[in-house]
Formats: C-alpha cells, structure tokens, sequence
C-alpha cells in the first residue's frame, strides 16, 4: 500500500511540475486523472495508523514520542527550506524575482498556515504543506496522551478528531473557521 501510496504521488508531483494538464500527460485514461492525489491522503492514513502503534508502545510517554517525531522531521525540513529561501533570495538579486512575505518564512519554519485567509500559506518548501497537517497531529495526539495516558488516548484522540470533522463540516462555509478546518482537514 504505502509503495503504491508513493507511486501515485510521484506521477501526481511530476505531472504538476511539467505544468502540463492531466489530459495531455497520458492517452491511459487512469494516468490522465488527478488521481495520484490521493497517494497523499493514502500516506496520511498509514502514518496515524503507525503513529498510533508508536505512541501505544510508549505508554503514553508523550515527551518522548514528541521528541522523536521533531528530531525525525525538523533538522532536514529546516535544511531543505533554509536552501529554498536562500534560493529565492539569491534569484531576487540576480534575477529580481519576488521575495516571500515575512509571514511565509515565519510560518515555514513554524508549521503554520495563514488564519487570515482561505488557502495555505505557500511555504518555502513547496510540499512542505503536509509537514504542517502532520506536526498538528503530533501535537494534539501528545495532548491526549499528557492528559489520557497511552491507551484511553487512543480510543479519545480519533473520536476527537472525528467530532472535528463533523463540526468542520458542518459550519464549513464558516469564513473565519479556516484554521479549523486545517486541523480537521
């Protein structure tokens, strides 16, 4: 599942950078879809299933799990997104392009989305979007575990994240709901 999962989003990203629409990409009618999207939802489904078997092994040892999931993600997604904006300062210079709005390097580095709009922020790393979704994950899975402990956590958390979506859901046209709906995406 999860080699699947990664196929369908390397043929979704390498049709999006060709700038090239889905139809044109493939007379296959299931490779000219957009349906390589879904490999990232496929992987955001195995990760909370993996996080959970994580998170039971520890007992609800939150700090631990925490630190774990930081130190796997942070120092290469700050390195990779140092060299994006050190990048894009460089092309301002020599090619005076744009430069990112002070908001979008802070939420960048912070895992943040803009709460004063309808869309994402555009982060340095362009797919650095998903590691936004997944450290809101960690944080609300290791506030269950502070306050539940390990296993009542488990049970807790997905109804947690249920009832979310189904508030989400139903004030969705909400304006100013847009983090909200972020978390419960």
């Amino acid at each position: 599942t999860r080699g699947l999962a990664a196929l369908l989003v390397v043929w979704h990203h390498l049709k999006y950078n060709r700038g090239v629409s889905s139809e044109k990409v493939s007379d296959i009618p299931i490779l000219a879809t957009n349906l390589g999207a879904i490999g990232v939802d496929i992987f955001f489904v195995i990760s909370g299933f993996v996080i959970a078997m994580t998170a039971a092994r520890l007992r609800g040892q939150w700090k631990i799990f925490l630190a774990h999931r930081i130190a796997r993600i942070v120092p290469l997604y700050f390195t990779i997104s140092t060299f994006a904006l050190a990048l894009i300062i460089a092309l301002h210079f020599f090619q005076n392009r744009g430069l990112p709005a002070f908001n979008n390097i802070f939420n960048s580095y912070f895992f943040l989305p803009l709460f004063d709009t309808q869309s994402f922020s555009s982060p340095l790393c362009a797919n650095g979007w998903t590691l936004s979704f997944e450290m809101w994950f960690y944080l609300g899975l290791c506030i269950c575990l502070a306050i539940f402990g390990g296993k009542l956590a488990g049970y807790i958390f997905p109804f947690l994240m249920f009832c979310g979506i189904i508030l989400v859901a139903t004030f969705y046209t909400f304006p100013n709901w847009y983090f909200p709906k972020f978390l419960f995406n």
